[in-house]
């Protein structure tokens, strides 16, 4: 059980709801000055033709990003959580980013795990999943979208192969996560020490071929979908070369948050995020423009991760708070 100590609790919320809704401002008034730029003002942004089909895609994208890790815990065969836990899981982790010390989320949400009576191995096995997916899918579909505007012939082979490495992910999953887990062994000290109980453990893997599918197929809808947001947003300034801005959404976006999420010194990514994105749609782009879209989905991201982080609150109350104080120890 986790000590209370209400003092902490509201000095920690406070610190990130203030970093949250300093994120929000500075995101608005680069879009403010970005739209002086672009000739795309902010209120022409919310009264754009697809403002709220694009606010809608965003609660389904969203979603199914909890339901990627609600799809890997329901069908390992342990001890099952709501999808409103799986809300909370994710909640924890991403306002977690705001924190010093944060790396990702994966030890924050390996204690939720052991809190819900979870393996170690069990943790490990399934925050690596959810890693490994995250850039498995994210990298191949932005490669194939690059592709498809270069090289028609190599599309299709690389599509080929995609298929390809799907079933052989199935079938071998087991030995790429031994991999790497090895690998990121040698990265973290903690997981290090994680790790040396896991390889003591006989329990049988908690991801099996149905979740893992189902997993990845949720994650590449869940990338398009974000993508496809934002298209919808800015569809008055992207309307000219649909298709080929369209596809460098496809590319930049999980490129962009992947990007962030190996910069472990900036702080839920900033920075890094948006310069790769722009670097990416300024293939075709006004770099005004770009940036615009870059600061968008920055904003979009901070309120995800503000709605998220109210259902953890709502869920864990003083105890999610404590969780992330552990998560920076």
């Amino acid at each position: 059980m986790i000590d209370k100590t209400p003092r902490a609790e509201t000095s920690l919320l406070f610190r990130v709801g203030m970093l949250v809704l300093v994120g929000i401002a500075l995101c608005l008034a680069l879009l403010t000055l970005l739209g002086d730029a672009t000739e795309l003002t902010l209120e022409q942004l919310l009264r754009g033709p697809y403002f709220w089909q694009a606010i809608l895609l965003e609660i389904v994208a969203l979603a199914l990003f909890v339901l990627s890790w609600y799809v890997l815990i329901y069908f390992g065969g342990q001890d099952r959580i709501s999808i409103v836990e799986a809300s909370a899981h994710i909640g924890i982790t991403l306002i977690g980013k705001y924190l010093p010390g944060k790396i990702w989320g994966l030890i924050g949400r390996t204690y939720l795990l052991k809190h819900r009576n979870y393996s170690t191995a069990a943790a490990v096995e399934l925050l690596l999943a959810d890693q490994f997916l995250t850039f498995y899918t994210g990298t191949f579909l932005a490669a194939l979208a690059l592709l498809a505007i270069y090289n028609q012939s190599l599309f299709i082979v690389a599509f080929v192969c995609f298929l390809l490495v799907n079933v052989l992910v199935s079938i071998f999953y087991g030995d790429l996560i031994s991999r790497l887990l090895h690998l990121m062994k040698t990265v973290f000290k903690r997981l290090a020490r994680i790790q040396n109980s896991v390889e003591q453990s006989d329990a049988p893997s908690v991801v099996n071929k149905t979740s893992l599918s189902l997993a990845m197929v949720i994650y590449l809808v869940h990338w398009m979908f974000t993508s496809v947001v934002l298209l919808l947003l800015f569809y008055p300034s992207l309307q000219p070369a649909l298709q080929v801005n369209c596809l460098l959404l496809f590319a930049a976006i999980p490129l962009g948050v992947l990007s962030g999420f190996l910069a472990v010194w900036a702080p839920g990514g900033v920075g890094v995020r948006e310069a790769v994105i722009v670097g990416i749609l300024a293939i075709n782009l006004p770099l005004e423009l770009a940036a615009s879209i870059a600061v968008t989905y920055r904003l979009i991201c901070v309120i995800n991760d503000l709605a998220t982080g109210a259902i953890a609150l709502a869920y864990y109350g003083g105890s999610g708070l404590q969780l992330l104080k552990i998560q920076q120890s």
